[in-house]
């Protein structure tokens, strides 16, 4: 008896020239065929990775039996229009659809005729579960299996999280994702690394939130460790570590310190990324020096998505505020690059909080990068919810994805993401504020360098404090006539665009055919492009708002793309001394040698600033060096 034919999905999206092997699919496919049932009546007859047309999936099928989709944010419009196709193609196919993005939902599988099954949260056991089933005796009866839906459903059954997940084989160790690189040897991959399952927390933006993840599991480590091998072997790049909470066990410095010495014995790998635990600085600490030794990580993550307690209320989140200067101290003191991440949109959150929150960063005098989010809702949270949406009155665009730029909007562009832009605490125009104000003024010219020294500057003498300072900017690009205002006015009108008419988030700088920048990558390339006209402008601000018109002393160096490593520069004070030693501002001719890296041009420059350095402080020259003249 010929065995039926098995098709699995799982976009993936080309990222700096790569794709991540789809670790869901391997976690799935691997753990069914352990049963007989499924190894003897069953055939993974092809994988489906790559974004192409949907008609080039279909001629690569032949007789479809069950069709399995895993579904995220970033691939839910092609994966739903091929599972569309596929019913309309082979009406008999068992069409079963998984992952975080589809809801679990019994009223889902009922209004959609070409879904058949809906597989929730962790899909092994059910998968396998439900092909066993389909070729039994019983097979034209409802399976009764929990965490399944179908169109019979009247209720969504919880399943228990699997206890045993080293029951589910590896992918890497099984050979599975060796036959994906032999068969595509064109095409260069990174990894997901998982090395324990769940999140003791419930935050109620995000996909985790749920109940069943709160109980943390672990991956043997000889299976991780095994794994990273793997990598090693196979001169893998980047590993992205998909755990909730890395850190959040002691085990992860043993993992880590392995990881650095692959690195050190075979050069791979080359940049390992995690979230870190939010309430085990002390295990955080250690791998993060253990990964700058070894040059193997950007920064560490500080999520902190607001700064008000209600909006912390309001999705079930706890933030240590009392530590938060005492650890931005010890990252300063050790030299560990950092990034603060925000999420704008939350429920009780008004355009006052947000900034304050924001001249909460400056004023604890933090070094590290600022990243804002806009929130992007995820079904099966409460942001799905209607009573929810209801109480806090959230009101959703449909928006071009991904919802931060850095994409060249041919990628996928039929993605779509549900971004929150109004709640009854902040309207439209407050958000539309609220996001200028994180990601232009204080992301781009202050995170990113540009007014970095001149707001040092005018701080250290008394004249404005770092917050008055970008509130009164804020003020200034709305009611001016020069550059600030002209860059407020043209980045609101594109972000309006992203948000109401499918317009790519961010900006294009280099012509038609470069990428769409981030909206605070591009404000500060603008600027850098247009400095003459950015350095006059502040001048003016400066001397408008705080009467302050000692122009010759504002400060107006920045890193730019040069033909060398080293630039020579001359100034009449010792600005040197006056901030890396705290000496007082005297007349001094000093030249100062910037020592960077060496650009190939402003492109290659603004990659490696605002792309690749958006989560440390890439913003500055590498060292200064003064020689008094």
């Amino acid at each position: 008896m010929s065995k039926k034919n098995v098709y699995l999905m799982q976009i993936q999206n080309l990222i700096s020239g790569k794709y991540f092997l789809p670790l869901p699919l391997g976690f799935i496919w691997g753990y069914a065929e352990k049963f007989p049932e499924v190894n003897e009546n069953y055939h993974l007859d092809g994988l489906f990775i790559f974004r192409e047309q949907v008609e080039s999936y279909l001629d690569q099928m032949n007789d479809p039996k069950i069709v399995g989709i895993s579904t995220y944010v970033w691939n839910w419009e092609v994966s739903k229009a091929f599972a569309i196709e596929v019913k309309k193609r082979w009406p008999d196919t068992v069409l079963v659809m998984g992952g975080p993005h589809v809801p679990y939902e019994p009223s889902f599988v009922k209004e959609n005729s070409w879904l058949d099954y809906i597989v929730s949260f962790e899909g092994e056991e059910q998968f396998a579960e439900l092909l066993i089933h389909l070729n039994s005796d019983e097979s034209d009866k409802d399976p009764e299996i929990e965490g399944l839906i179908h169109k019979n459903s009247e209720i969504f059954s919880k399943r228990k999280s699997q206890k045993l997940i080293d029951d589910i084989p590896s992918p890497y160790l099984s050979g599975f994702f060796d036959s994906i690189i032999k068969e595509n040897p064109d095409k260069g991959f990174n990894i997901i690394l998982e090395t324990n399952r769940g999140c003791p927390y419930t935050c109620s933006f995000c996909d985790m939130q749920d109940s069943f993840y709160q109980k943390l599991r672990q991956f043997e480590m000889d299976r991780v460790k095994a794994e990273l091998d793997w990598a090693s072997k196979h001169q893998i790049e980047y590993i992205e570590c998909a755990d909730s909470n890395f850190g959040i066990f002691e085990r992860d410095i043993e993992i880590i310190e392995y990881v650095c010495h692959l690195r050190r014995e075979t050069s791979y790998p080359r940049s390992f990324n995690f979230t870190s635990a939010k309430n085990q600085p002390k295990h955080v600490e250690k791998i993060q020096k253990l990964l700058v030794a070894n040059d193997l990580k950007r920064g560490i993550s500080i999520s902190l998505q607001s700064f008000n307690p209600d909006v912390l209320k309001a999705i079930s989140r706890w933030n240590d505020y009392d530590g938060l200067q005492n650890k931005i101290d010890r990252y300063s003191d050790e030299g560990y690059e950092s990034y603060i991440e925000l999420i704008l949109g939350l429920p009780q959150e008004t355009k006052k909080s947000w900034i304050d929150g924001i001249n909460s960063i400056l004023e604890l005098g933090y070094k590290g990068s600022l990243l804002i989010h806009p929130l992007s809702v995820v079904p099966n949270t409460p942001f799905s919810n209607r009573d929810y949406i209801k109480a806090h009155g959230l009101k959703y665009t449909t928006t071009r994805s991904p919802a931060q730029g850095f994409c060249f909007g041919t990628e996928s562009p039929e993605e779509r993401e549900q971004i929150c832009y109004e709640s009854s605490t902040m309207p439209a125009e407050d958000w539309i504020d609220s996001y200028y104000y994180g990601k232009s003024l204080v992301g781009a010219y202050y995170f990113h360098g540009l007014s970095y020294y001149l707001v040092e500057y005018l701080r250290k003498e008394g004249i404005v404090s770092r917050s008055d300072f970008f509130v009164s900017l804020l003020d200034y690009v709305k009611s001016s006539q020069g550059f600030l205002a002209r860059e407020y006015e043209e980045s609101t009108r594109l972000l309006k665009e992203s948000l109401f008419n499918l317009r790519p988030w961010g900006r294009k700088v280099f012509g038609e055919t470069d990428m769409y920048w981030s909206d605070q990558a591009a404000s500060a390339m603008a600027a850098i492009k247009n400095y003459k006209e950015f350095s006059e402008d502040l001048v003016e601000f400066v001397s408008s708002e705080f009467a302050y018109n000692k122009s010759s002393l504002l400060q107006d160096s920045l890193e730019k793309p040069t033909d060398t490593e080293v630039i020579k520069d001359q100034y009449d004070y010792n600005w040197h001394d006056y901030f890396s030693k705290e000496s007082q501002l005297v007349q001094s001719p000093s030249q100062y040698l910037f020592i960077g890296k060496k650009f190939k041009d402003y492109r290659d420059h603004a990659l490696n600033i605002y792309w690749y350095g958006r989560k440390s402080r890439r913003c500055f020259v590498k060292e200064i060096r003064s020689e008094n003249l």
